[in-house]
């Protein structure tokens, strides 16, 4: 039973990572198409849905930092933090 539960909290675990992950890809996507719609159009509204997502990002990039465990993964997650926006 208890390596059942072990599996089961691993498991959990695993797929909370995978949904921050998934939501960190789409506020990413966000940036990158708000960036180009302000640049393109000079349109404010692009200018705020640029600085949500790049407050959504910030908060993804500190929950995975609290649930990565995994070393490597911990380096790869401060490398890609470099490359986002400030």
């Amino acid at each position: 039973v208890r390596t059942v539960n072990e599996r089961t909290a691993a498991t959990r675990h695993s797929d909370e990572i995978d949904a921050k992950i998934a939501d960190l890809t789409i506020d990413v996507q966000i940036v990158s198409r708000t960036t180009r719609g302000y640049l393109l159009e000079k349109n404010p509204d692009s200018r705020d849905h640029f600085e949500a997502a790049k407050k959504d990002i910030n908060q993804q990039v500190a929950d995975l930092k609290g649930l990565v465990r995994d070393k490597q993964q911990q380096d790869r997650l401060a490398q890609l933090e470099k490359l986002l926006p400030e």
